[in-house]
């Protein structure tokens, strides 16, 4: 979400809008109590709905996910409506559908209440748009994928390598377990035993599969030292320069919204190598930008990773067509008029009850 956020203040919007941000919630604290969090944030809903009514804020974009995220973006709601202020729910949870479904019957309620009452929903993808509808059959889904700049081709750099040089596999995540980081090493283990000439670069910070040094050590134990390493948090030059010397991204996840680091790496003109799950199949195409695999089946993702081992010339076609793609369906430009269609829409919509109503 910080990403997409980031995008959105950094965008020249022209003479059309203004984009102005709002921090609702801050980082949790050391040992802060439940009640202190209710407090905290009822103060931050409090000079939201101050700045609303003082700049004359039409539209409200609120960046969600599951739990607590959702029911803080619920209370943040509430207050914009109050105010007059249309809004928008911008869905990025990778596992909302399971927080729906593992929630009582009175969470449930509340969600497709909440869903139901924004004046849009945003979701990353025709995947998420079901999720979304199966729950909340009456909300208004606008269907608006994430985007990335384009690099222009002087700063993409192909690897160009010689024949039988090592092919350079990187994960740019953060380390959690349904990021897939174990069955990429078990997948790596596989290639190993194959004598396959590879190199993977884990790059993200720790998570719930591990600290940076805890995935090092894991590394090690299963003797692949010599041709996995995790670098840890990659940013800015040094993310782009991983992006440049790497031949394959992988993205063996369990569950995805719609990870900038696949669209990045297409940008870059990479293959990939996916899990079938969440919107990937809606950006990486089988057999035409990427190669997808079943999600926790390292055979199935080692053998994916193999064949483009062996193949360079694959490579090269799967990365060109999706730097192609990236620029068709993914771009920022396409992005932002997006949006703004959107909010031009709500205001419309907006104005039109308010005709009626006089």
């Amino acid at each position: 979400m910080s990403t997409v956020v980031a995008q959105m203040l950094e965008l020249d919007w022209g003479p059309r809008g203004e984009v102005r941000f709002q921090r609702i919630t801050t980082g949790g604290r050391v040992r802060e109590t439940m009640l202190g969090k209710l407090r905290r944030h009822g103060l931050q809903t409090r000079t939201l709905r101050k700045r609303i009514r003082r700049e004359g804020i039409n539209v409200l974009h609120m960046h969600t996910c599951s739990g607590a995220s959702f029911w803080r973006s619920a209370a943040d709601m509430t207050t914009a409506r109050g105010s007059g202020c249309a809004t928008v729910l911008h869905v990025h949870g990778a596992m909302f559908d399971q927080f729906v479904t593992g929630s009582g019957r009175t969470a449930r309620r509340l969600v497709r209440l909440v869903l139901e009452r924004a004046d849009a929903v945003i979701a990353l993808g025709e995947h998420w748009a079901r999720a979304i509808r199966a729950c909340a059959p009456r909300a208004n889904i606008r269907v608006i994928p994430n985007a990335v700049e384009i690099p222009p081709m002087s700063e993409v750099g192909k690897t160009g390598r010689e024949a039988g040089a090592a092919c350079r596999f990187l994960l740019l995540a953060k380390l959690d377990a349904w990021k897939g980081v174990a069955d990429l090493i078990e997948a790596a283990v596989i290639l190993e035993r194959s004598g396959a000439p590879f190199e993977l670069v884990l790059a993200g910070p720790g998570g719930s599969a591990g600290s940076v040094k805890a995935v090092g050590a894991m590394i090690t134990a299963r003797g692949l030292s010599t041709r996995v390493r995790c670098v840890g948090p990659l940013c800015g030059a040094a993310r782009t320069e991983a992006l440049r010397h790497a031949d394959v991204l992988v993205q063996p996840s369990h569950h995805e919204g719609m990870p900038m680091s696949v669209l990045e790496a297409m940008s870059f003109g990479k293959a990939v190598v996916a899990s079938q799950v969440g919107a990937l199949p809606e950006v990486v195409e089988e057999g035409r930008t990427g190669l997808l695999v079943p999600p926790q089946d390292p055979a199935a993702l080692a053998r994916a990773m193999l064949r483009l081992v062996h193949a360079p010339e694959l490579r090269h076609r799967l990365g060109d067509a999706g730097r192609r793609v990236i620029g068709d369906r993914f771009s920022l430009d396409r992005w932002r008029e997006a949006l703004i269609d959107l909010y031009e829409d709500l205001l419309a919509e907006r104005l039109r009850r308010h005709s009626c109503q006089a």
